[in-house]
């Protein structure tokens, strides 16, 4: 269940702030972040389908521009521009959320991560596809 799993991360974030200034708790309350907002946008085959968590979803970017990740985390800024991405896309805004799909997979190439970048490419055109299919009905 989404909802059990947004308060269990919210718990953790909360229990974990005394530790923000260690690498190793910053690295793990990260990862939960990007994993809970991963859930909550959904799956792309769920996509045309209303957005229940958007309230939730702010809230856990919130938590993440509190934390400042550290310049070195590029796989985790990355991931979020792509998370930010879908999360424009989910709420209706098609031109910036494509904006920054398209711009995460030029860095992904720029840096020869081709493999991830198709996978990424795949990624928005399945959500694209089923915006579109939406939209037809």
């Amino acid at each position: 269940d989404p909802s059990i799993v947004a308060q269990l991360s919210r718990t953790a974030y909360g229990k974990s702030s005394r530790y923000h200034r260690f690498k190793k708790t910053n690295d793990a309350i990260i990862a939960i972040l990007i994993n809970t907002l991963t859930l909550l946008i959904g799956p792309v085959n769920r996509f045309q389908e209303e957005l229940i968590y958007k309230k939730e979803i702010e809230e856990f970017f919130s938590y993440v521009e509190e934390i400042q990740l550290p310049e070195g985390n590029l796989f985790e800024r990355l991931k979020l521009l792509q998370l930010k991405g879908a999360f424009d896309l989910k709420c209706g805004d098609k031109e910036a959320g494509e904006a920054k799909l398209r711009q995460s997979i030029q860095i992904l190439n720029d840096l020869g991560a081709n493999g991830i970048a198709n996978n990424t490419t795949i990624y928005l055109e399945q959500i694209l596809s089923y915006i579109n299919i939406a939209n037809s009905k």
